[in-house]
């Protein structure tokens, strides 16, 4: 009967144990998310800068063409 009690004192504690540990891994993987949304957010302005820059080169280059043509 009293091995049965320390075993079960044993298990409990590994899972509290264990509780602790995949809390900790939550609040790690949080952070982590968190900075993979902030560089995700800064290479799409990149991009958007990106193309809205090549969009206006293309445009002036096809204005100075029509203009060089007349």
């Amino acid at each position: 009967m009293k091995s049965n009690i320390v075993s079960n004192i044993k298990k409990g504690a590994v899972v509290v144990g264990l509780g602790a540990v995949s809390s900790s891994a939550m609040a790690d993987a949080g952070a982590s998310i968190t900075a993979a949304i902030t560089a995700a957010e800064a290479n799409m302005t990149m991009v958007t800068v990106g193309v809205l820059t090549v969009a206006a080169i293309g445009f002036g280059i096809g204005l100075v063409t029509s203009f060089l043509r007349r």
